[in-house]
């Protein structure tokens, strides 16, 4: 693959002949090189369920570099009067089950609730596989069908 030879080679002549655009082939095999100098896992033993952890390894690996690209919000240094509610929210996030959780905090405007969401956000910035934030707005919120 790195070098492009042999059946690699031989597609890559014809897509360069046939390709009205020579420079779209110059990028795939500048793609395919970069990508060959990539180091990679090998699976040795294919039996007894060693796919399974194979694969839980990579995920494991994938999920380590990626957690590094979470950033934490910006909230204000000594937030007043949100501890006990984010000590709730942090013992639930923190029970130990394995299940999945979704938390919605509701109120009106200019409580706190987005102050809140940041700073357990930034407690548990490790642990949290995945967050979603959903505003709704005031037509959804009127809506009896929502």
């Amino acid at each position: 693959m790195r070098h492009q030879t042999g059946s690699v080679g031989e597609a890559f002549a014809r897509h360069e002949e046939n390709q009205q655009s020579p420079n779209m082939v110059k990028q795939w095999r500048a793609a395919l090189r970069e990508v060959a100098d990539l180091a990679g896992k090998v699976l040795q033993n294919q039996a007894n369920g060693y796919e399974s952890k194979f694969v839980k390894q990579i995920v494991k690996v994938v999920d380590e570099k990626l957690s590094h690209m979470r950033t934490p919000f910006i909230v204000a240094s000594y937030p007043i009067g949100i501890n006990s509610r984010v000590k709730y929210i942090n013992s639930w996030l923190n029970d130990g089950s394995a299940d999945v959780g979704i938390i919605l905090v509701n109120g009106i405007g200019g409580i706190g609730k987005t102050t809140i969401v940041k700073f357990v956000y930034n407690l548990n910035l490790e642990n949290l596989k995945e967050v979603v934030s959903l505003k709704m707005s005031e037509k959804l919120q009127d809506n009896p069908m929502v």
